[in-house]
């Protein structure tokens, strides 16, 4: 399927990973296409991990450096994945369980350009802190891993208390 804001090919996925744009309702031909947002009955973990947001630095600096920029960034119903490295490849995986809280962060530049870069800070001993940069509609990217972190974390029956 093509984005029908910016025309990128984004296949079966939810959201355009080049633009944002949340496909799971588009219509063609008055009829509901096949990559529609199916919500999980609570407690019920799918059977397979789904992804649900892929994209990669869309800043103007990124625009500028495409061809050696090969950060790619993943967000599946069970973990968030960054790849990084033209040559030798690295992978930082995060299992959405382990999220805590997650930031936006938007300079002016940022603003103009439509992007921000989005910080998860976690609990996972390895990456406490991961930072994916000039994301494209950052606010909505948030908005969807929010979303998977309340499903996995309702889906394990994990809940947290604060102390006051």
């Amino acid at each position: 399927m093509f984005c029908p804001k910016c025309g990128f090919d984004a296949q079966d996925a939810n959201f355009c990973a080049k633009c944002g744009t949340d496909l799971s309702n588009i219509q063609i031909d008055g009829k509901p296409t096949t990559n529609q947002v199916h919500e999980s009955p609570t407690n019920q973990k799918p059977d397979k991990e789904v992804v649900l947001w892929e994209g990669k630095p869309e800043g103007l600096g990124d625009k500028a450096k495409m061809i050696f920029n090969d950060t790619r960034y993943k967000v599946t119903n069970e973990r968030i994945i960054v790849t990084d490295g033209l040559i030798g490849k690295k992978q930082v995986e995060v299992e959405l369980r382990h999220v805590k809280d997650i930031q936006v962060k938007q300079s002016i530049t940022d603003r103009l350009a439509k992007v921000g870069d989005i910080t998860i800070y976690t609990t996972d001993i390895t990456e406490g802190t991961l930072v994916l940069s000039n994301i494209l509609d950052a606010f909505t990217v948030k908005d969807i891993i929010r979303r998977a972190v309340l499903d996995i974390r309702d889906s394990v029956n994990v809940q947290y208390h604060e102390r006051i």
